[in-house]
């Protein structure tokens, strides 16, 4: 009857032991997208770039021009930067213009939800133009300030996953 006891307490004993695992686990991410660098490429005409300043947050800029004639452009090279360790992407660009023609374009060559991988860059070119195709009476636009504003998200879909 003891040999009996002892089997059974040593069978359920076997039977209804559990193995608990436990851990903790720290993911470290670094979010740092930021314009490293604005430089005018192209002028045309007698057209001047006056100013270019960042934003605090160094993802929007505001560009100051003066323009004269129907030939007048300032064109900008943009590097963005992704100092960080998470893929990113361009998810909006949004655009704003204070004194305003209609004689002046504004345009850029940014490319929405293109991917931008951790330590590199991404270039893209902004130009400011006047725009007078009907060849009329054009009074000089001067101080022309047009802000970019760009919106980087996590890029879940990167090839770095």
């Amino acid at each position: 009857l003891c040999l009996a006891l002892v089997f059974m307490g040593v069978g359920y004993a076997l039977l209804s032991t559990s193995l608990n695992i436990t851990g903790t686990n720290t993911v470290a991410g670094k979010w740092d997208i930021f314009i490293e660098s604005i430089t005018p490429t192209s002028i045309g005409g007698e057209a001047v770039s006056r100013s270019v300043t960042l934003s605090d947050n160094k993802l929007s800029a505001n560009f100051v021009v003066d323009l004269y004639g129907n030939d007048d452009y300032v064109e900008y090279t943009v590097v963005v930067k992704n100092n960080g360790n998470i893929p990113a992407k361009l998810s909006n660009i949004q655009t704003n213009v204070e004194n305003p023609s209609d004689f002046i374009t504004f345009s850029h060559n940014a490319t929405l939800d293109k991917a931008l991988e951790p330590n590199s860059t991404d270039s893209f070119n902004v130009r400011i133009a006047v725009n007078n195709t009907n060849g009329e009476e054009l009074v000089d636009s001067l101080g022309i300030k047009y802000t970019l504003s760009l919106t980087y998200l996590q890029n879940v879909q990167s090839s770095s996953e």
